[in-house]
């Protein structure tokens, strides 16, 4: 690959040290968060949470898991607007076709937990006798089909009762999407105005390292479960949390 400075030509890669460094913030940062809400996850949540506190703990693994391939395993550098790029991170000596299946499974692997976590409401909202209740053997085929990468979009019907508990669950899983919608969009504004700034570029990919972290914390300060773990010690419990 040629970089070119002036009239010299450079066969070195760049290799963005503050960029390195400010990932290896962020992974270690992230880490320390996401350990801490799986821990509220597993042990603050109560009984009548039932199955749901799993897609919650599943959703968290996948979103921890696409902020640690960005931020360690790949930490890619993109050449926009050219479309090419190559990565920094541990993983580099892998092959690039190998790279792009992982990074593409693991984004994959995290928009099926959402919307795993958005069926679960649907169908924990419906009465049994509901037509748009699914049988168990619908919800598995549902989940094969969702893990096969067929992402079906979920009707909701929410009912006046449940409208404010489906606010408060927005505010849960919807506001992390800020960290990816903004950086991806200056993206590929950049890409469609042919415009190349290796700092922006870097600075993009850094906020969308923190998309599962900034989840996690959501995910810790909405519910009062969570929340009070932060100051109350392992045996005193809150009676009320979000699940919605």
């Amino acid at each position: 690959m040629l970089w070119y400075d002036g009239l010299g030509c450079d066969m070195s890669i760049p290799q963005y040290e503050k960029y390195m460094i400010a990932e290896h913030i962020i992974t270690m940062t992230a880490i320390v968060v996401n350990a801490f809400a799986a821990y509220c996850v597993i042990t603050r949540s109560p009984v009548y949470m039932g199955k749901f506190k799993y897609c919650l703990l599943y959703h968290l693994f996948a979103t921890a898991l696409v902020d640690f391939l960005i931020s360690a395993a790949l930490v890619p550098i993109l050449v926009l607007p050219f479309m090419a790029g190559y990565v920094l991170g541990f993983l580099k000596f892998l092959p690039i076709n190998l790279l792009a299946f992982i990074a593409f499974f693991a984004c994959g692997l995290m928009a099926t937990t959402s919307v795993m976590l958005f069926a679960y409401r649907h169908y924990s909202i419906l009465p049994s006798f509901h037509s748009h209740q699914l049988s168990r053997k619908g919800k598995i085929i549902g989940f094969i089909l969702l893990h096969s990468g067929t992402l079906l979009w979920v009707p909701f019907v929410i009912t006046e009762k449940s409208s404010e508990e489906f606010k408060e669950y927005l505010e849960e899983v919807v506001t992390p999407l800020f960290a990816l919608i903004i950086p991806v969009g200056l993206l590929i504004g950049m890409t469609f105005r042919m415009v190349h700034g290796s700092d922006w570029i870097n600075t993009c990919l850094a906020i969308i390292s923190t998309h599962g972290m900034i989840g996690s914390t959501c995910l810790i300060l909405v519910n009062p479960s969570y929340r009070r773990a932060l100051w109350r010690p392992r045996g005193i419990a809150s009676s009320v949390l979000i699940v919605s």
